[in-house]
């Protein structure tokens, strides 16, 4: 079953997780490849829309590159397919790109 896409004007807004986010927003910081003690890659990072702020977190090389490009760029990203749920460090709420992560940049900014 699939969940219905939440589209935010604002990171304030997000609000619950376990909804599939749609939202718009510059790269802040973005971690380099790395791998847990698990041994799955991940990288992570942090969103700002200039007045809130979201950790970021993915598993796919593919998306961190295509991220990192939108980042040297300065440009602001719109992100689509993003799940947001509790992190596991504390109660804050994460965004986490899966496969079906979309990344786009956001044209005319």
């Amino acid at each position: 079953m699939s969940r219905k896409r939440l589209t935010f004007e604002s990171l304030s807004d997000i609000k619950e997780e376990g909804c599939n986010a749609e939202f718009h927003a510059a790269i802040e910081f973005l971690s380099p490849m790395k791998k847990s003690t698990t041994g799955r890659e991940y990288y992570h990072g942090k969103v700002t829309d200039g007045g809130s702020s979201f950790r970021i977190a993915g598993f796919d090389s593919k998306s961190r590159a295509k991220l990192s490009a939108i980042s040297a760029a300065k440009s602001p990203v719109h992100l689509t397919n993003c799940e947001v749920k509790k992190s596991n460090y504390d109660d804050a709420l994460e965004v986490i790109g899966g496969l079906l992560l979309r990344l786009s940049l956001l044209e005319g900014q």
